[in-house]
């Protein structure tokens, strides 16, 4: 406890060193608003989440190009290691491309509820 009081008082320093040089306004800050620990597991995993599911279809596609690249390779009995890139570049690019809607959709709903979070805290 005695770290957060020291961690709360060197920045209320700064802000005072800031307020004095005239960058800030004193009601851009609220002094002693902090996060709950069950509010900040529910962001960090709302976080994770979101990540993964805006990674798995790209993820997903570049496994299946590759497992059908490397079945071809086997049957074919061509052992070049970098023939896969190519197609696996190609297909990458052509799921975002084509997802690019559904990623923005997405990345703003995450934003938004993010912006909410910090209102209900009071940040």
């Amino acid at each position: 406890m005695q770290i957060r009081g020291q961690q709360l008082l060197m920045q209320r320093r700064w802000i005072a060193d800031l307020l004095r040089l005239g960058r800030f306004e004193s009601s851009h800050f609220h002094y002693g608003t902090v996060m709950e620990t069950s509010q900040a597991i529910e962001v960090g995993r709302e976080l994770m989440v979101a990540a993964l599911l805006l990674s798995t279809p790209v993820v997903v596609v570049s496994l299946i190009v590759g497992l059908f690249i490397s079945i071809a390779q086997t049957v074919t009995s061509i052992q070049e290691q970098t023939l896969s890139f190519a197609p696996r570049i190609l297909a990458v690019c052509g799921v975002i491309v084509f997802l690019t809607p559904w990623y923005l959709q997405t990345l703003k709903t995450f934003t938004m509820r993010m912006f909410q979070r910090m209102a209900e805290v009071g940040i």
